[in-house]
């Protein structure tokens, strides 16, 4: 039987102390609920108060012990009450919430020995991984901003009316083209549009005005190109355009924000123009090199999206950064995605770079995954929430939900975890590579036995995990068919995927049957 000890006294149950409000009663009834679920019911014994405090930071939250009798529980005016019972049961019980249906209570006494106070770096931290945050209850005991329900408390102010790439919406301009954004009609059409959905929006922060979703598709008229020219980046027509927009919205709403991207080609801060005060930046990491940190210096192409981040705050005077993180790989969303070393790393940058707002998209586009995609969700939670710690805190957070997830033989899956990050070092390994540019062929024939056997032994050792082991398996499967096609194993493993509601790849979910002879990197070829 597990005890709850508060400063060396011991208490067999609690007893908690809530006001009318709607986001603190879900927070009570969350705490009375998974402290009777570790054997301390509801009765006489430990007072705790749950109440705001609107002095308290954006989503953070005090755990604080009063007296020998009482502690409380403080939250901020949004999601800090919420927060801090799934913490009280995290730091002091042990719990952790992995997956939507896999979740631990820890093992050992309650100790309640200190107080706790902690506001996070980051304001709004999304998720585009649908799979999971769809999950608004697993969303909010694990941080992220996205639950809407009134009982989670409301979010930090991220509702952005208005979707994203909204160009083709403003001006009617298709996604694979851009509008002239130096025409003063196209102008006028934006700023009726803005105006037309913060109406529809009255709840909204921000209205998005951002580039269609396209390469090079940008307007090289005479005036465009000359303002690009200027400017040195093709940034500066859309920050001008931008600007004006924000310009004649804020004399009716002077709070409401204007976001745009950076988004491919323009990554790169524009040299002469600075930013209206309303209008802020979501970065997107879409060209950057994801086996190496980004502020390793000797990555060139992590090296100028480093140089962009500060250009964008010290040239342009951007007061709020985003960013849009990319966690997969968009080129094969069922092969080794090997950026488990460089997440932890990156999310420390952008808090050390004063980032706001931080969203990591994976494979958005699949319902299920073929490859680490539970642990990458989970690990990215964790990392949002604080993104200082150390490696040490960050691999237990790995072993954990390994062990919860995949059963005994959890280690072996860590062992490939290892191989595939250390084997890939050495690569750039940008967002739509082949797996053998990833990790090279020579280094996946040294490894194809040890690898077989890791898991074997895992789905060996599995339990009743066997079907989680086998599901992420399916990355090695794919692996061994690059090395030994085979037509009659090719269509089971194509069966099992597509069974299991899998994309291939970004806005791929089929792929070419009649090539089931040949390396599975050939089935994606047109």
């Amino acid at each position: 039987m597990r005890k709850l000890i508060v400063k060396g006294k011991e208490f067999s149950a609690v007893q908690v102390q809530v006001g009318e409000d709607i986001v603190a009663q879900h927070a009570a009834s969350e705490f009375i609920k998974y402290m009777g679920k570790m054997g301390i019911p509801e009765g006489e014994g430990l007072n705790v108060k749950l109440y705001r405090d609107e002095n308290i930071g954006i989503d953070g939250y005090r755990i604080s012990i009063v007296d020998e009798n009482t502690i409380e529980l403080v939250g901020d005016c949004r999601r800090g009450m919420m927060y801090a019972v799934y913490d009280f049961l995290r730091i002091y019980a042990g719990a952790r919430f992995f997956t939507p249906t896999i979740e631990t209570l820890g093992e050992g006494d309650i100790v309640v020995d200190k107080d706790t106070e902690y506001v996070p770096a980051f304001e709004i931290r999304d998720m585009y991984f649908p799979k999971y945050v769809s999950d608004t209850y697993w969303a909010t005991k694990n941080h992220i901003s996205c639950s809407i329900k009134p009982e989670f408390g409301k979010s930090a102010g991220s509702y952005s009316a208005g979707g994203i790439h909204t160009m083709e919406q403003i001006t009617g301009v298709p996604q694979d083209s851009q509008p002239c954004l130096s025409d003063p009609e196209v102008l006028k059409k934006a700023i009726a549009w803005v105006r037309g959905v913060i109406e529809k929006n009255p709840n909204a922060r921000s209205v998005s005005v951002t580039q269609n979703d396209n390469v090079k598709g940008y307007c090289t008229c005479e005036r465009c190109a000359a303002i690009d020219a200027e400017e040195e980046s093709h940034a500066g027509t859309l920050l001008r355009f931008v600007n004006a927009i924000a310009e004649d919205v804020c004399k009716d709403y002077p709070d409401m924000l204007i976001e745009t991207f950076a988004y491919y080609y323009t990554q790169k801060a524009p040299k002469i123009t600075k930013a209206h005060p309303n209008v802020y930046i979501r970065i997107c990491s879409m060209c950057n090199c994801f086996s190496h940190a980004i502020n390793d210096s000797s990555c060139p192409a992590n090296r100028q999206f480093h140089k962009d981040i500060d250009d964008w705050y010290n040239v342009v005077g951007i007061k709020r950064m985003h960013v849009w993180d990319y966690v997969a790989n968009f080129a094969g969303y069922v092969h080794p995605n090997p950026n488990f070393i460089t997440i932890r790393d990156n999310m420390r940058y952008y808090a050390e770079h004063n980032v706001k707002q931080i969203g990591p998209q994976g494979a958005w586009d699949s319902r299920n995954f073929a490859e680490f995609g539970e642990l990458r969700f989970y690990l990215l939670a964790q990392l949002m929430w604080n993104p200082y710690m150390d490696a040490a805190e960050y691999y237990r957070h790995m072993d954990e939900f390994l062990a919860a997830y995949y059963g005994e033989g959890w280690r072996y899956i860590r062992y490939f975890i290892d191989w595939i990050c250390s084997a890939s070092i050495q690569n750039h390994v940008t967002l739509n590579l082949p797996p053998f540019e990833i990790i090279a062929r020579d280094k996946w024939e040294g490894m194809l036995e040890t690898c077989e056997m890791w898991w074997n032994k895992a789905l060996e050792m599995a339990g009743d995990k066997a079907e989680n082991v086998r599901i992420s398996m399916l990355q090695w499967e794919f692996m061994k068919l690059q090395f030994h096609p085979d037509p009659v194993k090719a269509e089971e493993y194509i069966n099992t995927v597509e069974a299991n509601d899998i994309a291939w790849s970004e806005n791929y979910f089929h792929i070419r049957r009649d090539r089931m002879a040949q390396p599975p990197e050939d089935w994606f070829k047109e």
